[in-house]
């Protein structure tokens, strides 16, 4: 179920290679899809990171605001 969700983001953000994962089910982002070949593959950031929307990275939870 959840790599048919994480493929779906990527079929609808075409020539997109990292996105924030909408589906996560709570405000930490720490997770995001990474889209290769219309295939999508969910990915978590280590303890303490969240993931940098803007550079596509894991960056310290200090420096990313995340949207609620």
């Amino acid at each position: 179920r959840i790599r048919a969700r994480a493929m779906q983001v990527c079929q609808a953000n075409p020539g997109q290679q990292y996105l924030a994962n909408p589906y996560a089910c709570d405000s930490t982002c720490n997770s995001f899809i990474q889209c290769a070949h219309g295939t999508g593959y969910l990915h978590r950031c280590a303890a303490g990171l969240r993931w940098r929307r803007t550079e596509f990275v894991c960056d310290w939870a200090t420096s990313v605001a995340c949207p609620n």
